[in-house]
């Protein structure tokens, strides 16, 4: 009987162990999604003094770290509205990379053979919508879904 007490004793222990670090718990991250499921924006609300400080939501940065060796690429901001920009990090010379934007249903819309390591993209004379943007490169193929605001 004394081993139930005792096990009894330090399950409520760590019960009040968990709920004292909830109570100390002294911020909250939000993520905002779009229909699809992507992850659009991120706030955070920290308690500071007894009040709640409430920061503006971040869009997301989409990044590829491994897509050719060491080569980074980022696709940003994402949902976007008027510009889309693409930055490409440590790309080999030797590799030609090339970059097609499409409607979800497949039909091309922009294509061209990258040359520099930022790219920005009109994003203003699309409607609002999500659209399919790839980066092939070699033998790999990378696809992201932007959502046009």
């Amino acid at each position: 009987m004394k081993r139930i007490h005792k096990i009894s004793a330090i399950i409520i222990a760590l019960l009040g162990i968990s709920l004292h670090c909830q109570a100390q718990q002294t911020g909250t991250v939000s993520f905002g999604y779009d229909d699809n499921g992507n992850r659009t924006s991120q706030s955070y609300a920290s308690k500071q003094g007894g009040k709640v400080r409430q920061e503006e939501p971040t869009k997301t940065t989409s990044t590829i770290l491994d897509f050719h060796g060491d080569m980074r690429v980022s696709l940003y901001p994402n949902p976007a509205k008027d510009k889309l920009t693409l930055t490409i990090q440590n790309k080999p010379e030797e590799l030609s990379l090339f970059f097609k934007v499409t409607t979800v249903s497949g039909v091309v819309l922009y294509e061209k053979v990258l040359n520099s390591d930022t790219e920005s993209f009109d994003m203003s004379v699309l409607s609002p919508g999500i659209y399919m943007f790839q980066l092939i490169g070699g033998d790999r193929k990378h696809i992201w879904k932007v959502i046009k605001e």
